[in-house]
């Protein structure tokens, strides 16, 4: 009798669980829809500036505190100084972004589940964020090494130029670093339009810090550095 008991216990807890973790996931519930996620509400985790006579900025976001509903994104905010006045024009005063994991992916597992989205924001007069860029990366694993590129056919954003305009820009760039296999949760996959059914048999990727920068083109030609690949 004892161990029926403790079935029924377990059946109720198991249904309590899965009906909670997915209170909306109904195909004829609208609720299932996942939340917005509106940049424009996100707080920035730090806010960066360039001045014209700075070679780079950058800004670590050391904690996973960032990946919760309904945006999962680390975000940083990076004012850029307006262009030099003069004879124009002052290439070396374009610009790129950068982000990857700010964690040591040493390992292949790490490596081959490594997964980063990321966007590119500017903020425009109206007060509204126009979304200037953005790119996926992924690793792959060679020479007992992790290395970071896009997938095939896709651009990479960190070879993106930018140029500064009249006045200050305000740029917000927003990242979810991930590695493991298993859902990555964003604004087109939620915990509420996921069972704890699929997401116990998927499994969860693990969330990881990341590095944002913002580099100056070099006078020199050499190559911008921007955040350190995260290898050892």
């Amino acid at each position: 009798m004892k161990t029926i008991s403790l079935v029924i216990v377990w059946l109720a807890l198991h249904w309590f669980a899965d009906a909670t973790f997915a209170a909306t996931s109904s195909p004829n519930n609208p609720g299932t829809q996942a939340p917005p996620c509106n940049i424009g509400k996100v707080a920035p985790a730090y806010t960066k500036s360039l001045a014209a006579n700075t070679l780079a900025n950058l800004a670590i976001v050391a904690s996973t505190n960032y990946y919760t509903a309904p945006c999962f994104r680390a975000v940083v905010d990076f004012l850029i100084a307006p262009e030099t006045p003069g004879p124009q024009p002052h290439p070396y005063e374009d610009f790129y972004f950068d982000s990857i994991s700010n964690e040591i992916i040493d390992t292949q597992s790490k490596c081959t589940t490594y997964r980063q989205s990321t966007e590119i924001y500017l903020l425009q007069g109206n007060g509204t964020w126009s979304q200037k860029d953005k790119g996926t990366l992924i690793g792959t694993w060679s020479g007992n090494k992790c290395h970071f590129k896009p997938p095939t056919n896709q651009s990479d954003f960190r070879a993106k130029k930018y140029s500064p305009a009249s006045g200050q820009s305000h740029y917000r760039v927003a990242s979810t670093v991930t590695t493991g296999k298993g859902i990555v949760w964003g604004p087109n996959n939620q915990p509420n339009t996921t069972t704890a059914t699929e997401a116990n048999a998927v499994g969860l990727a693990t969330p990881r810090q990341v590095c944002f920068a913002v580099e100056h083109a070099h006078s020199d030609n050499t190559q911008v550095v921007g955040c350190a690949d995260p290898t050892r």
